[in-house]
């Protein structure tokens, strides 16, 4: 009877000790997942900031574009008033 008693002990910690795995397993592969998702993360904050920068230059070169030929036009504006002044 006593050995009964020490096999079911020993098959208890056995079991524990399997519990206790398998709970580190779980620890470990969720801790893997988190990291994981946070480079994900980090990574898609990183392209939207990008994204953005990208967005602000291209509409800063076409408001220096737009200004360029404002001013290329205001130029030929003047030569066309300075002919008809010369004109009359």
């Amino acid at each position: 009877q006593e050995r009964i008693v020490e096999e079911a002990a020993r098959a208890r910690q056995r079991e524990r000790a399997k519990a206790y795995g398998r709970h580190d397993q779980i620890r470990n592969r969720r801790m893997q997942l988190s990291s994981r998702f946070e480079m994900q993360r980090i990574a898609h904050q990183e392209y939207l900031m990008q994204d953005f920068i990208n967005l602000i230059q291209s509409e800063l070169e076409q408001t220096e574009e737009i200004e360029r030929d404002i001013a290329r036009l205001d130029q030929l504006e003047a030569e066309h008033v300075e002919r008809i002044r010369q004109l009359q």
